[in-house]
């Protein structure tokens, strides 16, 4: 006899394909339990890291529906990287686990304490008057330049700024300077000189920056999004980034010669001890990537976080002085093989030059952090063969034999060359006779003044020449001519390099 089937019998099959689920569903859950347990027991009763993050792999695998699981097995797996002792895998398993498990809140919260700051935008490492001085050597060791780094604060039209200046020679001249707001840092004004590349001056405003290229006068308007940083402000402000391993940032930043912005990532990679000239210092290593050149700087982990060493392009520079600058104040340098001596201002720098002219003895670069503009000053032994006629015995009469000479290479160097003032003017400095002229004229279309003083001591010629852009040239000449005249000879003879 046929039975009708019971309604609770027709639910129960028709449910069944469900109730199928849900029994499988528990038992996995229940199974991926285990194996978290496993895990936790190889890893904190054990100590089997290995063992243990083999199984949090295992059960990332196995747990695709489950997201709990899943999210508490990547951050376990991130401890036992930091068990490990490999902060930047821990970083990335942390970094992974906010990203892909964002709705499992207990773990990403538990995650971001484990995160670096990345970085510190309120902490200035930095403080007015500072100056930090790398020396700049190709990969055999050779020198080939250096730059100082300084810092000091203004106040322009109510707006209070830090101005950052960068100068030097790395084998050409360079010349930086950035001005950014004191408290927001966003950058202001920025001009950039490179004697290959020329001078450039930017304005940064809200959306957009404005370049002038001195080269043919031309400006042009880069469109941008939210803040985008000055180069230079980019160096002072990885000074900025916290020390702690595996912290990474991206910052936009502005190249002039290109007149375009670019992400520049930057991420610490590790500690280390440098030996320095200022001293042992324990480091932290930034890697970054900027046009294409990859970078590493090392900074010193303490308060001031000082600029330590560079590796760039297979160049390396490496500190050798930081200091506070005395304003106002001259110091003096000693010629190191023509035995004199010479003032110029405390603010200034001083290099060697590393490639020298067959017939200098000498020859030294004045680093004015406020221009790019050059001045220097070379000894060479008096050559016969380089004048017209032959030099008179007379010491006043020979010294305008040579200021004539000097004039007439600049008459046919320069165009549009105009003396200026009453002509060459005679000097007597260190009761030696010394001649000075200033004059003008063209040089590669720019508009330009300069100074030229030389003096003869023994079979020395001593040639001092400082040249600056028209509108700037004015204010600093009687630096200048304080330079000039504060030269100063030493009794003995004067040493002379063997020949090369």
């Amino acid at each position: 006899m046929r039975t009708e089937p019971t309604l609770f019998a027709l639910v129960c099959w028709l449910l069944s394909p469900w109730l199928s689920l849900a029994q499988d569903a528990e038992t996995r859950r229940v199974a991926l339990a285990e194996l978290l347990e496993e895990g936790i027991y190889l890893q904190e009763a054990k100590g089997d890291l290995e063992g243990a993050m083999a199984v949090y792999r295992k059960l990332q695998a196995q747990s695709e529906v489950d997201r709990q699981f899943a999210a508490e097995a990547q951050y376990r797996l991130a401890t036992c990287y930091l068990e490990k002792g490999e902060r930047l895998a821990a970083v990335e398993s942390f970094e992974k686990l906010v990203n892909l498990y964002a709705d499992q809140a207990k773990w990403v919260e538990a995650a971001l304490e484990y995160l670096p700051k990345e970085f510190e935008p309120n902490y200035i490492p930095w403080s007015p008057g500072e100056r930090t001085v790398l020396k700049w050597r190709m990969p055999t060791g050779a020198p080939i330049g250096q730059m100082v780094y300084t810092v000091e604060e203004g106040e322009r039209e109510g707006v209070a700024f830090w101005k950052f200046s960068g100068h030097g020679y790395i084998s050409q001249r360079l010349h930086l300077v950035t001005e950014v707001e004191k408290i927001s840092l966003e950058p202001l004004h920025s001009h950039f000189y490179q004697t290959l590349s020329g001078m450039f001056y930017s304005q940064f405003k809200d959306g957009e920056i404005i370049t002038l290229d001195t080269r043919d006068d031309t400006e042009k308007k880069v469109v941008t999004e939210g803040r985008v940083y000055d180069f230079l402000q980019f160096l002072f402000m990885l000074r900025q980034i916290s020390p702690e391993i595996g912290g990474r940032i991206e910052l936009p930043v502005y190249s002039p010669t290109e007149k375009i912005s670019r992400l520049v990532p930057i991420e610490v990679i590790g500690n280390e001890i440098l030996d320095t000239k200022i001293g042992q210092l324990e480091a932290y290593k930034i890697k970054s990537k900027y046009e294409g050149i990859e970078a590493t700087y090392w900074i010193s982990n303490d308060e001031k976080r000082r600029l330590l060493k560079v590796q760039m392009g297979g160049l390396e520079g490496s500190i050798v002085r930081f200091e506070k600058i005395n304003y106002g104040q001259f110091k003096v340098y000693h010629g190191e093989n023509s035995l004199y001596s010479i003032e110029y201002p405390e603010s200034w720098d001083i290099m060697n030059s590393f490639v020298l002219q067959k017939t200098d003895i000498d020859r030294i670069f004045f680093l004015d952090p406020k221009t790019p503009d050059e001045s220097y000053l070379y000894s060479r032994r008096i050559d016969t063969h380089n004048f017209e006629e032959e030099l008179s015995l007379d010491e006043d009469i020979a010294m305008d034999q040579i200021a004539d000479s000097i004039l007439s290479i600049y008459g046919k160097r320069i165009s549009s060359f105009e003396l200026l003032g009453d002509g060459i003017e005679s000097l007597t400095i260190d009761d030696r006779p010394a001649r000075l002229f200033l004059a003008k004229g063209e040089d590669n279309g720019e508009k330009i003044k300069f100074m030229r003083g030389v003096i003869s001591h023994n079979d020395m010629l001593f040639h001092f020449s400082c040249r600056k852009r028209e509108a700037d040239f004015d204010e600093s000449i009687d630096v200048y001519r304080q330079i000039f005249n504060s030269i100063r000879f030493r009794q003995e003879d004067i040493a002379v390099k063997g020949e090369s």
